[in-house]
């Protein structure tokens, strides 16, 4: 009874499309959950995702949804990083982690591992936008979450009107590993918002590759991919 009297003078919206939400539901409303352009793969077999990386030898790539601008999947995406709407980096991960854990290529993930921001950005925003994604993903796939391995160490512009080349020589040499040790061995899911030209990924991969014995996945909340692809 309180939370429907809470919920008639504070209600709260859809992630997605911003209509309020009924009491039943969270984070994002029932219309949207069936209309937003889930990828119809998981990861089992190489996919459109693994071209981004083909200079990689990435195990498993994913992502829930096909992002493109001036969509509800941005607009969702913008909620999460630059709202406050934490709560939706959570009902993403539990959506798309109850498909991963039924993957069994992805119930071998021992890390999970968010991209970084840099501290600077860090203490504007308040929080990584990846970090609660990334926390529910683990949970599901029974692996460890660690954010403090993986560091930017440098403060770069951000990307989001700047050009495929202009993206990767910003991102180059950003990121740094803290203790690599710990991951040797060891099967990682690093995991993102969006993927668009993969820069920001493939700055944590070359930081990522070169330690003994390590398996490398990608997972984001959204991908761009290309009609041809």
């Amino acid at each position: 009874m309180l939370n429907e009297i809470l919920y008639i003078f504070f209600p709260k919206s859809c992630g997605s499309c911003n209509i309020p939400l009924h009491t039943f539901e969270e984070g994002i409303c029932t219309s949207c959950r069936h209309s937003l352009p889930e990828i119809s793969f998981v990861s089992s077999v190489e996919n459109q995702m693994h071209d981004i990386f083909k200079e990689y030898k990435i195990s498993l790539a994913t992502a829930l949804f096909n992002f493109e601008k001036h969509t509800e999947v941005q607009e969702l995406i913008h909620n999460l990083k630059y709202r406050n709407q934490k709560k939706i980096g959570k009902v993403i991960g539990h959506w798309h982690g109850a498909k991963l854990a039924l993957d069994t290529n992805f119930c071998h993930v021992d890390v999970v591992l968010p991209v970084p921001i840099h501290k600077k950005k860090l203490k504007q925003r308040g929080y990584n936008q990846v970090s609660s994604y990334g926390t529910i993903l683990a949970k599901k796939l029974n692996a460890d979450f660690n954010e403090s391995i993986l560091k930017k160490v440098i403060h770069t512009k951000t990307q989001a009107k700047q050009t495929r080349q202009e993206r990767f020589e910003n991102m180059f040499n950003s990121m740094e590993l803290a203790d690599a040790t710990s991951l040797k061995n060891k099967h990682i899911l690093l995991v993102d918002d969006v993927i668009t030209t993969g820069a920001t990924m493939k700055a944590c991969i070359e930081c990522l590759k070169e330690i003994e014995g390590i398996k490398i996945s990608v997972a984001a909340i959204a991908v761009t991919l290309l009609e041809d692809a």
